[in-house]
């Protein structure tokens, strides 16, 4: 899989975006996980959807590291996808929904809200 962020300036972002990456990889039972930005940091999504299927991966999903719906979930990642699958056409590319809404998180907002100081 190919786990998809925006990018930043901030080591910060990356450090966490990789830590989930390894959190997946571990529980994933084999899943292999790679980070990818829009911007910014790299590889970019394009270079890691390429990078996959190069690697002879049959199947490669794109997971958006995105909580709310945007030009990037409606449009940009899709387009990407897209072009992978006519760029690779031996492997098959998938894009799996942005996180959105989820009564579980509702609980970590809760539990941020109470740790605040």
């Amino acid at each position: 899989m190919v786990l998809a962020a925006h990018g930043s300036r901030r080591s910060e972002g990356q450090a966490t975006l990789l830590r989930y990456a390894r959190e997946l990889q571990t529980n994933g039972a084999g899943l292999r996980v790679v980070c990818a930005y829009l911007e910014i940091n790299r590889p970019n999504i394009p270079e890691a959807l390429g990078k996959m299927a190069g690697e002879g991966m049959d199947r490669v999903v794109l997971v958006p590291f995105f909580l709310l719906a945007g030009r990037h979930t409606r449009e940009d990642l899709p387009r990407m996808v897209r072009r992978a699958r006519r760029e690779y056409p031996g492997t098959k590319f998938y894009l799996a929904s942005f996180i959105g809404f989820d009564p579980r998180l509702s609980a970590i907002l809760a539990d941020r809200i109470q740790k605040a100081k």
